[in-house]
């Protein structure tokens, strides 16, 4: 997916996929709506973890995709152009090539098409439709029911549908992608912090020599501070004692 190009790996999609879990056999990835799985939310919500479908169609405030290495087949896919729209132009075309993809849905902002978007295996849904709680609501619940193996966010370097890309990545259970201003991505799971905490510091500025000068800068300032009242102080405190 590097500029559009790299396509989304597949790990552990046979049952004794090695490349996901070190030495453990682990299920391929199902999807299961209410319905499918024969309970309501409220029921699954009441089941023990460890007894609940591997992706159920709640919340993912479990961290369940979080906490796992599993990449599941891009086989249902949500995009969310929270970025320049030249990063979804660039990545569909790498998507819809691969043979276990069969729908890729769009939630975005802005009005129009992305150049090469197959309308015949995927809907696009607008931010402008969802105002208010209870239509966000109403979109969440919809979103769950899709059942998406994949999501992909863009996190380039504007403000665009930043509460809106995380609050889908809590509501929607799937694997999550982040995609930067560059067509690079990454998985969104505890074995990429090295990566997430550098995409952190360089996003706050403090990566590279410009980032050493600026934290150097932080933890001086307070005792600078407190030299020039110190300083200031002590010329008040002469004048008084002059007078």
């Amino acid at each position: 997916m590097v500029h559009g190009q790299r396509q989304l790996r597949a790990c552990g999609a046979s049952a004794a996929n090695e490349g996901c879990k070190r030495g453990r056999h682990e299920r391929p990835l199902r999807v299961y709506a209410s319905r499918a799985a024969g309970r309501s939310l409220a029921a699954l919500r009441t089941l023990p973890l460890r007894h609940r479908p591997l992706c159920w169609a709640g919340y993912n405030g479990d961290l369940r995709y979080f906490f796992s290495r599993h990449i599941p087949e891009a086989r249902r896919v949500l995009l969310v152009e929270s970025g320049p729209r030249h990063l979804i132009e660039n990545l569909l075309p790498g998507l819809y090539r691969q043979p276990v993809n069969q729908r890729v849905d769009l939630f975005t902002c802005f009005s129009g098409a992305p150049r090469g978007f197959d309308t015949s295996r995927g809907e696009i849904l607008r931010t402008s439709d969802y105002q208010g709680r209870a239509a966000r609501k109403q979109l969440y619940a919809r979103l769950r029911r899709c059942g998406y193996d994949v999501m992909g966010i863009v996190c380039a370097d504007t403000p665009l549908m930043a509460k809106w890309k995380w609050a889908l990545v809590w509501q929607v259970p799937a694997k999550v992608f982040i995609l930067n201003e560059n067509g690079d991505y990454f998985w969104f799971d505890y074995s990429q912090w090295r990566t997430m905490a550098h995409f952190l510091l360089f996003r706050a500025g403090l990566s590279g020599g410009e980032g050493a000068a600026t934290v150097s800068r932080v933890i001086f300032a307070p005792f600078v501070l407190l030299y020039l009242l110190g300083f200031a102080a002590y010329i008040h405190l002469r004048r008084a004692l002059r007078t």
